[in-house]
């Protein structure tokens, strides 16, 4: 099957971004009669992490450093519609401060794109297949590879790769700003400072009342 353009992923223009946007153009090449199953596959950096209010299938996640954290994979279903569009929230965790550098790189990784279509023989067309989470599994994110081999009780089918391409728009590297570890002794300066100030008139405003 030669290799055709399917899919851009782009990110929203806040600073850092709120959502990954994924637009899916088949343009017919399932056929209409034949409701295939897609499956996008997105692992994300250990910088990045997902809301479980915000995505009701997906695990909650412990707020983490990025630095004592792991990126994970998530499982993005849809149908062989001719156009889709699929947005993901997304958050980035905090950093530890720096004394060297104001921001730190995190790299957005290309999907794959995967499909389950008994309509269509792809064992013929693809070289190689695929176990995932079937497109009616439940909570699928972190599966490990115990779950994933039907121990942990996880529905698993078999996916094939779609070898189209997948167009970034700007979805390389997001850069978080982090705090100045230089300026720990002036913030703790200025704190304390503030701290002592308002201790001292609430004390100056109460015996002042009391003597009044």
């Amino acid at each position: 099957m030669a290799i055709s353009p399917c899919a851009t992923i782009e990110k929203t223009h806040d600073h850092p971004p709120t959502e990954l946007l994924y637009q899916l153009d088949f343009g017919g090449r399932f056929k209409k009669s034949t409701q295939c199953d897609i499956v996008i596959v997105q692992t994300l950096h250990q910088g990045v992490y997902v809301r479980g209010d915000q995505l009701a299938e997906i695990k909650r996640h412990h707020l983490a450093p990025a630095e004592i954290s792991s990126s994970f994979t998530l499982y993005l279903y849809t149908k062989s519609y001719d156009k889709a569009v699929i947005r993901l929230p997304i958050h980035f965790r905090y950093h530890y401060p720096s004394s060297l550098t104001s921001f730190a790189n995190v790299p957005m990784y290309e999907p794959s794109i995967y499909t389950s279509c008994p309509g269509r023989n792809y064992e013929r067309e693809a070289s190689q297949s695929y176990y995932f989470p079937c497109s009616n599994a439940t909570q699928v994110i972190d599966y490990d590879q115990e779950e994933l081999s039907g121990v942990g009780g996880v529905p698993v089918c078999t996916w094939f790769d779609l070898k189209c391409k997948v167009f970034s728009r700007g979805v390389a590297t997001v850069s978080v700003p982090l705090g100045n570890l230089n300026m720990n002794i002036v913030v703790v300066v200025i704190t304390t400072a503030t701290v002592w100030s308002a201790c001292g008139y609430i004390i100056f405003a109460i015996a002042r009342k009391t003597k009044n």
